[in-house]
């Protein structure tokens, strides 16, 4: 059943990031995204906006997992997953990087998540 729930909560996070990445294949999207990425001030802008779901993500990761609210394993796996974004965003194969840094977090998980 804790296998269930951590499969899920990694499942929902990769999509979730997936999805905020902004991984667009439309033309405007991608110039769009380049503008963001060659300017520092919004570069760092859009990453503070980004990263402002941090605290809802551990919460749901919190109450997902039976964890205690504020519980520092669930606030890291919530850090680490949207910091995924930049990843995805430097790489030539986005997707690819996403997955691979869940399936990274997912085993760190497995053997690290609270004991509830």
């Amino acid at each position: 059943m804790v296998e269930t729930i951590t499969t899920g909560i990694i499942r929902g996070s990769i999509n979730y990031v997936l999805a905020g990445a902004h991984l667009s294949q439309d033309a405007e999207m991608a110039q769009f995204l380049e503008l963001i990425r060659s300017t520092p001030a919004l570069s760092e802008y859009a990453h503070r906006m980004w990263m402002r779901h941090e605290s809802a993500l551990t919460q749901a990761i919190a109450e997902a997992s039976g964890a205690p609210q504020g519980n520092p394993t669930c606030r890291a796996l919530a850090h680490f997953a949207l910091e995924t974004t930049a990843l995805a965003r430097a790489s030539d194969d986005p997707r690819t990087a996403v997955e691979s840094a869940f399936e990274l977090l997912e085993h760190g998980w497995n053997t690290t998540r609270p004991n509830v």
